[in-house]
């Protein structure tokens, strides 16, 4: 007999249409969480709970039929007991038991769903995976706590006849009513004028679409810290969600130089009226918020700022995200994503114990703690660049960034957690602060910074950077200058390609004191064209490949360079501008051979090489470098710094003997070139003859 099938609803809608174009990312749409159990759980108790579970949620049995056309439709399936599948486990340990139960792939035409359990030696769990389109992270929470209750009621032998959950059948009736409403043609009208305000960015140009590998690092907010933040946000009447995406925010104003943005940011989508908060189904829904930084703003503005959008997102959170992107596709008249950048506040905590006979909460060890808390777990592949998670669970909160592998590398990701907490430190010593004052170094670097253009005692030196580079080249030519992604390059090989590129500059027509673009990622050959450049006497001004085409071609048009250097992947972005540029794969590319990237060749006489360049007529006042601003006050602003400058920070860091750069330093760049603070690991390390560990996207 034929199952009466129903319409998908518009949460689940949603995860059809990214299931269509995300085939072959498996563990895409998937979701797991992991639940603590006592070593003395009643298997068969835990066996007869996990199957009341699917018996009384009509969700946890939804199952799906894909025509020809990839029409889906889903039916309900009779409840038949199925025995839970138990994985034995040695080790306290379970964390390869997880992995490996992730490749047991779920598929909307295969398994959804399974609610299996963990025996190990010291503790038992059951782990509950599902395809996104059945659940989501609350209606998980509520299988913990329904765990707790039918667990106890069977151990006590209570009658179930009374126990009922509410149907997932009654919100896919009122999606089909939403959908047929004057309420959805009103949503619809708000999405479109919303959209309009929304700028295309692409803060990641490198993205490979049929790659969502990804990897999530998470740090437990110190309770103190917690603390702090909770009675802050209590005082001045905002939410903690609002107080978070306001950091990351600015985090993304700062780093990116945008200010009118779209962060995904998933909506809970749940009326208490009709029991919805104890329903196991997908209700979620992700959203665009549009975050318009405005430099006038105090940070408590933005906060409200947030908090107002969000509200007004809630009224017509209903709406179909599918058709959100469509409107902004055809609006913008582009085919990218409204949002790269996802933040979510999940508030995982359950108000029922484990209160079993199995339990005995006196005793305190590390097996016996957290008996009943729900954990949800990375699936290894996510849509965003780069998602920020705040959760709370009972008695800890814990901030996590799940991050694309191809982008990002834990050194760089760990960074950004040092940023965040550097960020919200301000804001709680100063609630007050203006956008513009917030410091997206920390305060070590920002002391470094501050010593730029304070020479203080220090004398007046009459040379230039390249002087200093060259006498280290002189004394140490074999010594390890540089590092990147396993590849090392000594003092003698550096500078030889420093001299080859000033050369083929000069060849080119360059005239001193002229500006040259540099559109490198971090590379070895992003630090020879800064000393090619500095080599020739003219000076540069760096630009990362990631940034925005507007703010590119704006900083090309108006410093007028005399020619950029850059790799042929990034042709794209500067042909459209007319300038000469000059590629660096081709300018190598033939001898290589003859500058062999590692340690221990000789150098005939000690002696450097002999090229046509003399620098004794760059002066300490020529200009070494040229930073834009972020623009958000108007178009972007170039500050120059002088020879002098990058030689005044060097010697006073010298002087000090807690800062003092050293010939066996190994020092990481880890800032982006086109950030002024870059300078300090750059030209502290090689100026004393240290070396510099260049920290790319695909570095670990």
């Amino acid at each position: 007999m034929d199952k009466q099938r129903f319409p998908l609803t518009i949460p689940q809608r949603n995860f059809w249409q990214l299931e269509l174009v995300s085939q072959n990312n498996k563990t895409l749409n998937s979701i797991f969480t992991i639940m603590k159990l006592p070593k003395d759980t009643d298997v068969k108790i835990l066996d007869k709970t996990l199957n009341k579970i699917r018996e009384i949620n009509d969700s946890v049995r939804l199952r799906f039929i894909v025509d020809d056309n990839s029409e889906i439709s889903q039916y309900i399936e009779d409840y038949k007991y199925i025995p839970s599948r138990i994985i034995e486990c040695n080790s306290e340990d379970i964390s390869e038991v997880i992995e490996n139960e992730k490749t047991d792939f779920l598929s909307i035409d295969g398994k959804v769903n399974e609610l299996a359990i963990i025996k190990t030696p010291f503790n038992c769990f059951v782990l509950y995976k599902s395809h996104h389109i059945l659940s989501d992270g609350w209606g998980m929470t509520q299988v913990a706590d329904q765990i707790k209750e039918i667990y106890l009621m069977f151990e006590n032998g209570d009658d179930f006849s009374n126990y009922h959950k509410p149907s997932y059948l009654d919100f896919i009736s009122r999606t089909q009513e939403y959908i047929n409403s004057a309420k959805f043609v009103k949503d619809k009208e708000f999405w479109h004028d919303l959209v309009r305000n929304i700028e295309p960015c692409t803060f990641f140009k490198n993205i490979n679409n049929d790659d969502k590998s990804a990897k999530r690092i998470e740090h437990e907010i110190p309770a103190s810290l917690s603390r702090r933040i909770e009675e802050f946000c209590t005082e001045n009447k905002i939410t903690e969600y609002s107080f978070f995406l306001a950091i990351i925010s600015i985090y993304i104003y700062q780093i990116y130089n945008i200010n009118n943005f779209a962060i995904g940011t998933p909506f809970l989508n749940r009326q208490k009226r009709f029991g919805e908060f104890e329903e196991t189904g997908l209700h979620i829904s992700t959203l665009p918020l549009h975050v318009c930084i405005d430099d006038s703003f105090e940070f408590l503005n933005l906060c409200k700022e947030i908090n107002s959008k969000n509200l007004s997102l809630y009224k017509h959170g209903n709406f179909p995200y599918y058709e959100i992107q469509k409107m902004f596709n055809t609006e913008k008249k582009i085919n990218s994503n409204i949002y790269e950048i996802g933040f979510s506040y999940q508030i995982n905590v359950s108000e029922k114990e484990f209160n079993s006979k199995c339990y005995d909460k006196s005793i305190k060890t590390s097996w016996n703690s957290g008996i009943g808390e729900c954990t949800w777990l990375f699936s290894g592949e996510q849509n965003n660049a780069i998602t920020f998670h705040l959760t709370q669970l009972n008695v800890r909160k814990i901030f996590a960034i799940d991050y694309l592998i191809s982008l990002f590398s834990d050194v760089e990701v760990e960074k950004i957690f040092e940023t965040i907490f550097n960020l919200i430190e301000q804001v709680l010593c100063n609630k007050n602060i203006k956008i513009t004052d917030f410091q997206i170094i920390s305060p070590a670097e920002l002391k470094l910074l501050q010593k730029f253009n304070n020479t203080g005692s220090m004398p007046i030196c009459d040379k230039n950077i390249i002087d200093y580079l060259e006498e280290i080249v002189q004394k140490h030519p074999n010594k390890t200058a540089l590092i990147c992604e396993n590849l090392k390059m000594n003092y003698k090989t550096f500078y030889e390609k420093v001299n080859y590129l000033a050369d083929i500059l000069i060849d080119n027509g360059v005239f001193p004191n002229s500006p040259i673009v540099l559109l490198f990622d971090k590379s070895f050959d992003m630090i020879i064209s800064i000393f090619a450049v500095l080599k020739v006497g003219c000076y540069y001004i760096p630009i990362l490949p990631d940034e925005s085409e507007d703010r590119i071609d704006y900083i090309i048009k108006d410093c007028k360079p005399s020619c950029v250097l850059t790799h042929k992947n990034y042709h794209s972005i500067i042909e459209k501008n007319d300038v000469d540029y000059i590629n660096l794969d081709s300018v190598f590319s033939n001898i290589d051979d003859d500058f062999p990237e590692f340690e221990g060749a000789n150098w005939v006489n000690n002696s450097l090489v002999q090229i046509s360049i003399k620098n004794k007529s760059i002066k300490p006042t020529d200009i070494a470098y040229t930073i834009y601003t972020s623009g958000s006050t108007g178009n972007p602003k170039g500050v120059q710094v002088m020879h002098k400058n990058v030689i005044s920070l060097f010697e006073s860091m010298k002087a000090n003997k807690l800062l003092k750069p050293t010939f066996s330093d190994v020092s990481m760049s880890l800032l982006k070139y086109s950030f002024d603070a870059s300078g300090i690991d750059i030209y502290s390390s090689l100026l004393s003859g240290g070396t510099l560990l260049i920290v790319g996207k695909n570095d670990e």
